[in-house]
């Protein structure tokens, strides 16, 4: 059997252990929520979880790592990506695969007792003799209505739910944090991904998000997802002449550079072949 059929028998299991979370061995924790994964599906994926969980400090010795800076729908897609080898738009909002980190409550700390001097015994008045009760027309009055006292809402979830973002930004993000942990397949399956959606589900706002998000966040040497936003904004020049996205693509010099640069070249191929 070939490597793709040996994939294909692998995966359900795969996808099995992500769903059940069975022998794992060590979590990971975004935003409220906690996943219990194991190192032999995720760390030959990416060299940065490896390095985490061999390391000496807390990752490494806790079997645990904590991305706080890191969007928790994101998170999920490319754990399912680790497990799955793909991922959809519609898994940013999965609420499977993992559990709710509850916020801890605060209990209340018991006070000390304090040791008191018994006071002395004060001698007991004699009760006066009770006058007679004098007898006294009741007075009706409208009873007053009580208002209803609210009730202390319950601790919440640390768990938020999560708005989906547009196809364009959730593959560029993708991208990203596929870069910062090293997991090269999951960079290449949101490059084809990008691609995709600009051809299909183009959206001028997300695109011009996106394009921005990838200029900053990416190093410069990193050019795939660069030259992805340049095809796109070639394919789609009504970006660069509507003035809502002008202060945008003015902060973003270099792109600007990189759109002028390709034009060009462009016309030197059509010029040599002509």
């Amino acid at each position: 059997m070939n490597a793709k059929g040996n994939a294909e028998r692998i995966s359900p299991f795969v996808q099995k252990l992500f769903s059940s979370q069975e022998y794992s061995d060590f979590t990971l924790t975004c935003e409220g929520r906690l996943y219990r994964l194991h190192k032999a599906i995720v760390c030959p994926q990416s060299d940065v979880f490896a390095a985490m969980l061999r390391s000496k400090f807390k990752e490494g010795l806790e079997n645990s790592i904590h991305l706080p800076e890191e969007d928790a729908g994101v998170v999920h897609c490319m754990i399912r990506y680790l497990y799955c080898f793909d991922y959809e738009v519609k898994d940013q909002i999965d609420e499977s695969g993992f559990e709710p980190l509850v916020l801890a409550r605060e209990e209340p700390v018991p006070e000390e007792p304090v040791y008191e001097e018994p006071a002395p015994e004060k001698p007991v008045p004699e009760e006066p003799i009770p006058e007679e009760p004098v007898y006294e027309e009741p007075v009706y009055e409208e009873p007053v209505p009580e208002e209803p006292v609210p009730e202390e809402p319950p601790v919440a979830d640390a768990v938020e739910h999560i708005a989906p973002m547009h196809a364009l930004l959730l593959h560029t993000r993708m991208y990203i944090i596929a870069e910062t942990y090293a997991i090269q397949g999951l960079k290449a399956v949101a490059l084809r991904n990008f691609d995709s959606a600009t051809r299909h589900d183009w959206d001028p706002y997300a695109f011009v998000q996106a394009a921005d998000l990838a200029y900053t966040w990416t190093r410069e040497g990193d050019i795939e997802l660069r030259e992805s936003v340049v095809r796109g904004l070639k394919e789609k020049k009504v970006v660069l002449t509507d003035d809502r996205w002008k202060p945008t693509l003015q902060r973003i010099g270099c792109l600007m550079y990189d759109v002028v640069r390709s034009m060009l070249q462009d016309e030197v191929k059509a010029d040599a072949f002509f």
